[in-house]
């Protein structure tokens, strides 16, 4: 007996076996674009971890007014 979850789990499996027959190939025209990106985002990063590391290990010097 199929009632309206096997109907549902059916459907499923066709989609899923559908998908696995269809090839897509996709070419990034951009790439050059995107690692350049990457790599100020990376110096950025490294930037900003200096600076948080010299705020850790900040040493404050009062002197009375």
């Amino acid at each position: 007996m199929i009632d309206k979850n096997t109907s549902f789990e059916l459907k499923q499996i066709d989609l899923l076996d559908q998908a696995k027959s269809t090839n897509i190939s996709l070419i990034l025209e951009n790439g050059s674009i995107l690692l350049s990106e990457i790599k100020k985002a990376q110096q950025l990063s490294a930037e900003l971890g200096d600076v948080l590391n010299h705020i850790k290990h900040f040493n404050p010097e009062f002197r009375m007014k």
